[in-house]
């Protein structure tokens, strides 16, 4: 179980038995595999009815980005791994993409963990998504401690600076996608407290 309040269950309950009447709505599928994810973490779950969107709707870049989190973040296995890379490209391949940023952030973390990139190819594609969504916070965490790792501490500092200066209050009538978007996503939900940490480690290093 994850940390869901009464009032998170009663939602999800209301939505699984409005998604036993409409079996087939994307839409509906869709919010509650955003809450399986947060707050309830049955990742599996997401998983299943994720993968029943994009049989419905094969270019839903949306479905591609959460499930190829769930893939990279829950599961981590290598196939898995692969088939995020494979859901990643596809949507780096659409020119048009409006989740471009967030792929080629996500691309950079999965092609890492399946040894496939080095320091500077990641920091490329960190770049990228920087240079697409440079209003964010976690690409440019991503991209700092890459720098770090190829010795560019100022670059890496400027990084934790940019990002701490992206950290955004969160509105109280944002949708439960919108908000894990921003948790998960842009980290723009992030702590100033935590970044700030991050850079005083980098400097005593």
């Amino acid at each position: 179980m994850g940390h869901e309040t009464k009032q998170d269950i009663e939602k999800l309950n209301r939505l699984e038995n409005d998604l036993k009447n409409e079996y087939t709505n994307p839409i509906k599928m869709f919010e509650v595999a955003i809450l399986y994810i947060e707050p309830f973490h049955k990742e599996d779950k997401a998983i299943i009815l994720l993968k029943n969107i994009l049989d419905l709707e094969p270019q839903n870049e949306l479905a591609k980005i959460w499930l190829s989190f769930c893939y990279l973040h829950y599961l981590m296995d290598k196939d898995s791994l692969f088939q995020a890379e494979e859901l990643l490209k596809s949507i780096i391949s659409n020119q048009n993409s409006l989740q471009m940023g967030a792929a080629k952030m996500l691309l950079a973390e999965t092609l890492d963990d399946l040894n496939k990139v080095t320091w500077s190819q990641k920091a490329k594609l960190l770049e990228q998504s920087v240079s697409l969504e440079p209003t964010w916070v976690k690409n440019r965490y991503n991209l700092a401690f890459t720098y770090k790792q190829l010795g560019k501490l100022s670059e890496a500092i400027a990084q934790i600076d940019l990002a701490i200066k992206n950290i955004i209050i969160p509105a109280a009538f944002l949708k439960d996608s919108e908000i894990l978007y921003e948790e998960s996503i842009t980290g723009r939900f992030s702590k100033r407290e935590f970044l700030q940490k991050i850079k005083k480690r980098f400097l005593t290093e």
